[in-house]
């Protein structure tokens, strides 16, 4: 028999064989799990179908608009448009190995709330532009903070005269409210024949800009201004007032300057006081289906001049259009034309200069012969202000018809 020393030998020396045994158990399984993950992400990638590179660090990007409140419409069109982009660019490999990611901060279309996006933003450095926000208050806010850091700021609709001289950063899609407004007052004079005007406009940056380009275009044309009168966006409902004012001027035409919603109910109450001039004329901003929805017969015959052309049978518009409607409900209006063509524009300047802030800022002031949603425009080298033409549209049979002249 084994006496006590030789008994504890024995087990220590089984209790040895059993550890190396499980030890080498260990070892294989691990081995068989790093060589299946590797598997796994060879076969990840494959079926990606993509060339990015393990590792690499994404494109990142801001949005910021009104996602809630008056103006959500707006910012939710935005989104859609540009995500819609960015989905379509990452599902083909991203841009040179690197996919793009999009934030969305909600500015409520308040200055403030902007402000206060915008600080959160330049304290992140690995933002490359920023696209936003929808109203030229809100733009104007926050051109300073991100023309200090150095952060490129596209703003899709914002188009009062000053903004894009507040900083080298700062570029826009839309035309300035001078270019626009000498265009809404050469066309209708020129076109139209119109002779006296009255104008009813909102009080925001962009109607107090609108309105006095337009009525200095008009009154150097040798037509008059008869009556001009103000209202507050989002607050004034009873036009009642400023409506008596023009009719009671007796101007041919009547130049409405406001969002689509307040326009609509501006011409209804004329229509409810049997105040008829011979023409109601706009701007870009009824240029939504949901204008025409809301005045219905009282549509017919208005005229405005749009900023870009639904009836483009460019075949990445059509292509577009329809996959939009398909997965957000929409078609391609104005905000997501023009918020798309900004997005596009940062796709297109990181792919040339990667993640280098002033590099993209170079490459989107250099931009030339770009095409997309909005047609095909260029930045002028001197102003960085979009070159591009208006679009004269009328309401006919509920539908928005290209104008071409009164016979």
């Amino acid at each position: 028999m084994m006496d006590t020393d030789q008994k504890r030998e024995v087990l220590m020396k089984k209790r040895r064989k059993w550890m190396i045994l499980a030890m080498a158990l260990i070892l294989g399984l691990c081995g068989c799990q790093n060589s299946e993950q590797e598997s796994a992400d060879v076969q990840q990638s494959e079926q990606s179908g993509t060339d990015a590179e393990a590792g690499e660090e994404p494109y990142k990007f801001a949005l910021v608009a009104p996602m809630t409140g008056n103006n959500a419409q707006f910012g939710q069109a935005y989104r859609a448009s540009c995500m819609m982009l960015i989905d379509d660019i990452n599902a083909n490999g991203g841009i040179n190995g690197h996919e793009v990611i999009l934030d969305v901060f909600d500015d409520k279309n308040d200055p403030k709330e902007c402000v206060n996006v915008a600080n959160i933003i330049v304290s992140d450095p690995s933002y490359l532009g920023v696209i936003g926000s929808q109203t030229s208050s809100c733009c104007m806010a926050v051109a300073p903070i991100f023309q200090e850091a150095g952060i490129t700021m596209i703003a899709p609709s914002a188009s009062h005269p000053d903004l894009v001289s507040m900083g080298e950063y700062i570029f826009r899609v839309t035309l300035t409210q001078e270019l626009e407004a000498r265009e809404y007052a050469d066309f209708v004079t020129e076109k139209m024949g119109m002779e006296s005007f009255a104008i009813i406009y909102c009080s925001d940056d962009w109607g107090v800009a609108v309105n006095q380009v337009f009525t200095e275009q008009v009154e150097n044309s040798g037509a008059e201004v008869l009556v001009s009168e103000t209202f507050i966006p989002n607050q004034t409902k009873d036009f009642t007032s400023l409506i008596s004012k023009c009719k009671e001027s007796g101007a041919e035409c009547l130049f409405i300057v406001g969002q689509y919603a307040e326009s609509a109910q501006i011409i209804q109450q004329c229509k409810n006081l049997e105040y008829e001039p011979e023409l109601f004329y706009g701007t870009a901003m009824w240029y939504q289906q949901e204008f025409i929805d809301l005045l219905g017969e009282n549509g017919e015959g208005l005229v405005f001049c749009g900023n870009f052309d639904n009836k483009s049978q460019d075949p990445y518009f059509l292509e577009f259009d329809e996959r939009l409607q398909e997965k957000e409900g929409i078609h391609i209006d104005q905000y997501v034309a023009q918020s798309h063509d900004a997005m596009e524009l940062f796709l297109n300047a990181v792919e040339k200069a990667g993640a280098d802030r002033e590099k993209i800022r170079d490459e989107i002031a250099a931009t030339t012969e770009f095409h997309g949603l909005m047609g095909t425009w260029s930045y002028d080298p001197e102003t960085r202000e979009p070159d591009r033409e208006l679009f004269p549209q009328i309401i006919q049979n509920g539908q928005f018809v290209s104008y071409d002249g009164i016979q």
